[in-house]
């Protein structure tokens, strides 16, 4: 096509400031989304696996001035954190301008630019059952980012939003959130505490991500990495093997990493050598738990973003940590009083103490007990549908490490033996407490034959009954699987549940499970079965077998 008279680069339009200048048209999404009512793309470099660093992004706009002059604004260079422009500065590598007679000729040459970096490097791919885009013939492609929010470009691309995919009901809006008639000073401070220090600390956590990389992905973007790309790569796995050097090898898991990496924010090294950049990367057998747990905040992130601090003019701490649902509840226990104590005594004497690099003395912190109606009732149907199915049956397999009475269950006290009810312990790391708080714990999509760190017996919900196990996956300075998602002032955390064994399946080896084996309630791994096992494992496959009853925040002195 002619192409109109570009500006030198880095060089304004006379008599104009970034901010006079306002984009003209919804975010590009997909590959080849330029049509007319699109006004702003977002890419990323595809080549991000090789000996060169390739972090680099593209971005094109349709802009109109307020004096009604129309421009192609393009800007490129290597990925760094914060916004493009500061003060009438572009912090990015490289910026240019091409002005345009009309809006038709505006829109046809963002068309042209955005195709050339685009569509024409791209290829499809088939993997599995799945397509992707990949470069074309060695190329360096680039992949389009489908945005909720962006820092790259003008100023006013910081104002196009998109929340596609966020659920109605979930979404935080200031002018509908629920008040209470309760005062905000009739709150318990701990539980204020709270609310804001996890809330915040979600936000704060996606905002560094995605600060970091420009990415911040749709709520469509992290379900299609959830349920289609990490089960894509999870078949990779099953064919190549645990084994790292064969996973950084093999073309297909490459193909499916990168794009991942181009989808959600995965902080690259910009001098870090090609080694290191690949095992970022890379989807491997240790690093899709962690994908999943950032899918969740970031997910919890995109939920809250008009909601980082619990207010002080009356909004119910308990609703920014459970939801709105009617009758949750979330409330600080007295340590000094007869349930505190009681909670206390049980949580210190659950560990077999096997952990030899975990010497310190545990202090408890802080007890919250949890109260989610709405989920709650799930649960009591699930014991009530178990302890009819096993009302006859003599389970073998029972929880150990247990109090030796629960005067906390007394709703399902007549249900609990018949259903094998026990005392979980579930570790996770302080970012993601929120999201399982609002949501619940989720049941991870099968990845049938990979063996993935952290989920030996299969895609369940994992649970403990010595807290030293659980402490591996809190992410705290010595967890054993990994640190990181931490809260700024805050301990670890562990969920103390009440979860449903029923007649367990006992494991004599590990394997990838969707379901119990032999129509079993849930899988027990025990070390005596398994001589590389150190602790009690209970893996349970339906999400209505638990309920979390206690939060528990604990350090390390």
């Amino acid at each position: 096509m002619p192409q109109p008279k570009k500006l030198k680069r880095r060089v304004f339009p006379d008599g104009l400031k970034s901010t006079d200048l306002t984009y003209m048209g919804r975010g590009s999404i997909d590959r080849d989304d330029f049509e007319s009512d699109v006004g702003i793309a977002d890419m990323v470099c595809i080549d991000q696996f090789g000996e060169v660093n390739q972090s680099k992004y593209y971005h094109a706009g349709v802009v109109k001035s307020k004096d009604s002059q129309w421009f192609v604004y393009l800007e490129w260079g290597r990925v760094f954190a914060g916004k493009s422009w500061i003060s009438e500065s572009c912090q990015g590598q490289d910026f240019q301008f091409v002005p345009c007679k009309d809006e038709e000729e505006a829109r046809k040459y963002f068309q042209w630019q955005c195709r050339d970096k685009n569509t024409k490097r791209l290829e499809e791919k088939k993997i599995g059952k799945e397509k992707i885009w990949v470069g074309k013939n060695g190329k360096s492609g680039y992949l389009i980012q489908a945005l909720s929010t962006r820092q790259k470009g003008l100023p006013n691309a910081c104002n196009i939003k998109d929340d596609s995919g966020i659920k109605t009901g979930t979404k935080k809006k200031k002018t509908t959130k629920k008040r209470s008639t309760k005062k905000s000073s009739s709150y318990q401070p701990q539980v204020v505490s709270l609310a804001q220090t996890l809330v915040s600390g979600v936000q704060a956590y996606a905002q560094t991500a995605i600060s970091a990389t420009g990415v911040s992905p749709t709520m469509a973007a992290i379900e299609r990495v959830r349920n289609d790309l990490i089960p894509l790569a999870g078949q990779r796995i099953a064919k190549v093997g645990d084994d790292i050097e064969k996973q950084l090898k093999d073309k297909k898991l490459i193909d499916i990493s990168t794009l991942v990496a181009t989808i959600i924010p995965r902080p690259l090294s910009r001098g870090g050598s090609a080694r290191s950049r690949q095992e970022s990367i890379i989807l491997s057998s240790n690093k899709i738990a962690t994908v999943r747990q950032d899918l969740d905040t970031f997910e919890a992130a995109l939920n809250n973003e008009d909601f980082e601090q619990v207010e002080s003019d009356g909004t119910d701490p308990s609703d920014a940590l459970l939801g709105q649902g009617q009758g949750c509840e979330i409330l600080w226990i007295d340590p000094k009083s007869s349930e505190g104590r009681w909670i206390e005594e049980t949580f210190q004497g659950m560990t077999n103490d096997r952990h030899g690099y975990l010497r310190n003395r545990l202090n408890i912190k802080n007890i919250f007990s949890v109260k989610r109606p709405d989920r709650d009732i799930k649960f009591i149907d699930y014991v009530k549908k178990v302890s009819k199915k096993n009302s006859k049956k003599h389970l073998d397999v029972k929880a150990r490490l247990q109090p030796c009475n629960r005067k906390d269950i007394s709703d399902i006290s007549d249900m609990a033996d018949a259903a094998n009810v026990f005392l979980g312990i579930h570790g996770t790391r302080s970012v993601n407490v929120q999201p399982i708080l609002s949501s619940n714990l989720r049941l991870p999509k099968h990845l049938p034959n990979a063996q993935l760190t952290g989920a030996a017996f299969g895609s369940g919900i994992y649970w403990a009954t010595d807290w030293k196990k659980s402490y591996g996956y809190t992410g705290h300075s010595r967890a054993y699987y990994g640190s990181g998602g931490q809260v700024g002032g805050r301990g670890f955390f562990m969920f103390l549940s009440d979860v449903v064994m029923g007649d367990a399946y006992k494991a004599r080896d590990t394997g990838s499970w969707s379901t119990p084996p032999s129509s079993k309630d849930s899988i027990a791994a025990y070390p005596e079965f398994m001589s590389y096992l150190s602790n009690d494992e209970h893996i349970v496959f339906d999400p209505d077998s638990h309920r979390i009853r206690y939060l528990i925040e604990g350090e390390l002195i």
